[in-house]
């Protein structure tokens, strides 16, 4: 029988991840500006499927909203920062806990200057390696609405496989979209860091 997830040791201190290029940190209300700047951006927001923010007080909502997951152990949101650089350029998180089945899904963004630099691989690499290792998850899912090329392909490079395509699931601004499943094992990604 599998243990349940050890909430004390996932859900302490919040957890600081370091890559070569990024620090992933708490987010804080300080990321407002930065942040808004990501989530009123309709290019980034096009796949989202929630609307874009209108003033930077939809934005601290939004932070405040991620910010209490982690001390309810509902999840962990992570801010992506430079090393040389504290200012906030995108984010990572761990949401939608199944506990009971040891699974979670993944969600990120990243401000559009940073695009097509392999960030987003460097930083979910990081996020997945905590959330098999300390979290103790046997999955990770990932939704995307299938028209998101950029999604799919930081997904199938950190090794995750479309497991199936909901159609027509999602209704918003009018229309009803399409939802992508990809799913990445424990021993997937353990086995391919392995070799």
């Amino acid at each position: 029988m599998v243990a349940a997830m050890d909430e004390a040791r996932v859900f302490g201190e919040f957890p600081l991840l370091s890559t070569a290029r990024l620090r992933l940190r708490e987010l804080r209300p300080k990321d407002a500006p930065a942040a808004n700047a990501l989530f009123s951006d309709p290019q980034v927001m096009r796949y989202v499927g929630r609307p874009v923010h209108k003033s930077q007080e939809d934005t601290i909502r939004s932070i405040e909203g991620n910010r209490v997951k982690f001390p309810n152990k509902e999840g962990v949101h992570w801010a992506l920062t430079l090393h040389q650089d504290d200012r906030f350029i995108g984010s990572c998180c761990y949401w939608h806990l199944m506990k009971e089945h040891h699974r979670a899904e993944i969600g990120y963004d990243l401000l559009p200057l940073y695009w097509g630099q392999g960030l987003m691989c460097e930083a979910l690499t990081a996020v997945l390696r905590y959330g098999f290792e300390v979290m103790e998850l046997h999955s990770t899912e990932a939704q995307i609405d299938p028209d998101n090329l950029r999604s799919r392909r930081v997904l199938e490079r950190l090794g995750f496989r479309q497991d199936g395509l909901i159609r027509e699931n999602y209704f918003f601004e009018g229309r009803y979209t399409d939802t992508a499943i990809f799913t990445l094992l424990r021993r997937e990604f353990l086995g391919a860091a392995a070799g």
